[in-house]
């Protein structure tokens, strides 16, 4: 019975970390990088807890597992929309790159807003 306390425990701090993961990456918040990385070592000990007593499950710690699952679903949903966004980011900040090399490399022969008159 100590293993199924410990698994509701971990499960429960999972549930509540996720909640505000999920939040900050709808969010957008700077900090969510450091949260995501919190709940995945949260995650990653109550997934061990939970392989452990696997077998003798009650019904509330099982209902408990399918919301942790639903809820590392959208965790991952929301990481890998994150991740997209960042990639073309870069992809866009790629294309600026070239262009700003491509005007630097060809400078004029002489820099200047002033065209001289004719004659």
């Amino acid at each position: 019975m100590v293993q199924s306390q410990t698994t509701l425990e971990v499960a429960k701090l999972v549930l509540e970390s996720g909640k505000a993961l999920v939040k900050a990456l709808r969010a957008g918040d700077a900090d969510s990088l450091e949260q995501l990385e919190a709940y995945t070592s949260q995650f990653e000990q109550w997934q061990r807890t939970w392989a452990k007593g696997e077998a003798k499950l009650t019904s509330r710690e099982a209902e408990i597992g399918r919301r942790v699952a639903e809820q590392h679903a959208l965790v991952i949903e929301l990481a890998t929309e994150m991740k997209r966004s960042v990639e073309n980011s870069l992809k866009s900040l790629r294309g600026w790159n070239r262009g700003l090399k491509a005007y630097i490399d060809h400078f004029p022969k002489q820099l200047g807003t002033i065209r001289p008159r004719k004659g």
